[in-house]
């Protein structure tokens, strides 16, 4: 775009938000309490754990925030802020904005 071209989009995914981790963590988080810290399945389960935090536990949408926007005042208190940012139509009805978050 900075450039002049331009972009269609062809199809994209929408995912629902869900808690897939809950057993995954509660498991490790068993393993880990019922061993003492000298037992390397205390080791393995904390790092497993750890490393799951460092993955998802960064907030990666500091900077954007994606959202679907169906209303038509809202899409225009967007767009007249100074965090509007991209807009995509993806249906009749339904525009995905991307506008700054933390900047």
């Amino acid at each position: 775009m900075k450039y002049g071209y331009k972009f269609e989009i062809l199809r994209g995914y929408l995912f629902d938000k869900d808690f897939i981790f809950t057993n995954y963590i509660s498991d490790l988080y068993s393993i880990k309490e019922k061993h003492n810290k000298s037992h390397p399945l205390f080791l393995i389960s904390k790092l497993l754990l750890n490393n799951l935090y460092g993955k998802f536990g960064t907030n990666l949408d500091i900077f954007f925030n994606n959202q679907i926007v169906i209303d038509n005042e809202e899409m225009i208190n967007i767009i007249n802020s100074d965090k509007f940012f991209i807009k995509d139509v993806i249906e009749n009805n339904k525009t995905l904005v991307t506008i700054f978050d933390d900047i």
